[in-house]
């Protein structure tokens, strides 16, 4: 089957939709291609009766008031709320409030202002500034890294770290959003606008090859075990960075026909793709209000899950455990039962109730493993040391016929659902820039 427009996107998560929305508002014929049954990406929120809240597979939290979010869920109606923000460590058997958390945490960043010309890792960086007084905060610092940023702290580039918290420091980063009715609030709005201006949305359509050159793009796609063909003048790759990554003969992997120039495959190497497990637990009862009534998130490092959070400020009976960077590689692949084990097993400890009382309590489970994933191959992207213009060369158009998105591709968001956002409007400004360009000039 044949089939042509004037733009291809590839991927139906935040970027692809919001290039979509734009590049047909504009009147451009648009297809999209999505490997997936549903739109959304690492968007993946779930919607059960038994749960008293939206289940956030993925993206859970707004962090800070970017406006590429905000004015989306404004203007689908949505309701959003600050979270508490107060952390709890686990130190010495037992959890310690501790109101001075992002104090120690930006105090054991402050290293990556210091690697000047030379872009370190954040170990690297911390063994040449930090003094040795700092041991707290460079431990508070480096569980950050790699839990936050999914970053492997051996590898992660300092200054790139450093360019993430001065853009998170200009949109109020430190503070959390929730939305009331689900982060696929933003997809909904995204989906009506698509389907308002004619785009046409093609999901479990799985692209293998992207043939360019000339004037046209061809690309292949298997839809439900059919091949099938698609051209266009251009083509807006949204696909994470895990998948853009893979090679010949690995599940999901595209082939460039001919291949990606040097360029872009040095800014693929300067870049890496963290992984995320996190598994969100319903029980009968919020337990471990017996004991702290205000607790919201806690952290118990060397655990296999080093990070937890409540609903707070809503009240309920859900805990959500997250593993990112080293701690999620060392869970990644392993059976959900296995990870539901290791889950039980860190609350017993830092709770301090039985796992008896934990098997009894629980009413309900569910575990994303993003690396696992075949169409994600990770949770978001950091740049390695010495690799932080890696967004940049990857954002970069080749000629008129290639161009990229996604949250890979925003140095100063990358990881974040706004940056996926604000790739997808500019990826959208550079096709209908070169678009103009053929345009012949009426006389």
């Amino acid at each position: 089957m044949l089939e042509q427009a004037d733009v291809l996107i590839v991927g139906g998560g935040a970027a692809g939709l919001a290039a979509a929305n734009r590049l047909s508002a504009e009147g451009l014929d648009v297809i999209l291609l999505e490997g997936r049954k549903r739109l959304g990406g690492r968007i993946d929120t779930m919607h059960d009766p038994a749960w008293p809240l939206p289940i956030e597979r993925g993206a859970e939290f707004i962090h800070g008031k970017p406006p590429e979010t905000w004015r989306i869920a404004e203007a689908g109606g949505a309701c959003l709320y600050d979270l508490i923000n107060q952390h709890w460590v686990y130190a010495r058997g037992r959890l310690r409030k501790r109101d001075d958390f992002f104090a120690q945490v930006e105090k054991g960043l402050a290293v990556t202002e210091k690697v000047g010309e030379e872009d370190l890792s954040f170990d690297k960086a911390v063994k040449r500034f930090a003094g040795r007084a700092d041991k707290e905060s460079r431990r508070f610092a480096r569980a950050y890294v790699e839990g936050f940023d999914a970053a492997d702290a051996r590898l992660v580039s300092s200054r790139w770290l450093a360019m993430a918290q001065a853009a998170a420091d200009k949109i109020e980063g430190e503070r959390l959003f929730r939305l009331n009715a689900g982060y696929d609030r933003i997809i909904k709005v995204l989906c009506t606008g698509v389907s308002n201006t004619g785009a046409h949305i093609k999901c479990a359509s799985v692209v293998r090859r992207v043939r360019w050159g000339g004037d046209r793009v061809e690309v292949e796609a298997i839809h439900e075990g059919e091949r099938r063909i698609y051209h266009a003048t251009a083509v807006v790759l949204t696909v994470p960075l895990g998948v853009l990554q893979l090679q010949p003969g690995e599940e999901g992997h595209i082939a460039f026909d001919p291949p990606l120039p040097r360029g872009k495959t040095d800014g693929l190497a300067m870049l890496a793709m963290g992984p995320v497990v996190k598994v969100l637990l319903r029980f009968r009862e919020p337990f471990w209000e017996n004991d702290v009534s205000d607790l919201d998130f806690f952290h118990c490092p060397g655990a296999a899950f080093p990070t937890w959070w409540t609903t707070l400020p809503l009240r309920s009976s859900v805990l959500t455990g997250w593993a990112g960077g080293p701690a999620a590689a060392a869970l990644t692949g392993k059976s959900e039962e296995e990870i539901l084990t290791l889950a039980a097993a860190t609350l017993s400890r830092v709770l301090r109730v039985t796992r008896s009382t934990i098997d009894r309590l629980l009413a309900g489970a569910h575990v994303a493993d993003w690396h696992a994933e075949p169409l994600s191959r990770g949770a978001y992207s950091y740049a390695l040391a010495g690799g932080s213009d890696g967004a940049r060369k990857l954002a970069a158009p080749v000629g008129g016929a290639l161009f990229f998105a996604g949250e890979a591709t925003d140095a100063a968001q990358a990881g974040t659902v706004a940056g996926a956002l604000a790739s997808g409007q500019r990826v959208a400004n550079e096709v209908l820039r070169h678009a103009a360009k053929k345009r012949p000039r009426s006389r």
